[in-house]
């Protein structure tokens, strides 16, 4: 019986994932460590003040014009919704 949960929980090799017979490259751990981490407060501002001021993120009425003027009070309550 421990044999057969051995085998059956094994880590396997490494798959190679194809589509049609078209391989896909496999990102490294350390990549896919660095896009799966938190971001910081710094990383989302940078990326607001990088948005078009008259664009949106959806269709609430908010555009990163008024997000970028009020970053402060604001940018809590947007840091809280993306944890």
């Amino acid at each position: 019986m421990k044999n057969y949960f051995e085998t059956k929980f094994a880590a396997q090799p490494r798959m190679e994932m194809s589509l049609d017979g078209i391989p896909f490259k496999c990102i490294s751990e350390e990549d896919n460590d660095m896009i799966c981490k938190e971001f910081n407060e710094q990383e989302i501002l940078e990326a607001v003040s990088q948005c078009g001021s008259s664009k949106s993120l959806g269709l609430d009425g908010y555009n990163f014009y008024f997000i970028k003027n009020n970053w402060e009070e604001v940018g809590p309550d947007m840091l809280l919704s993306l944890r």
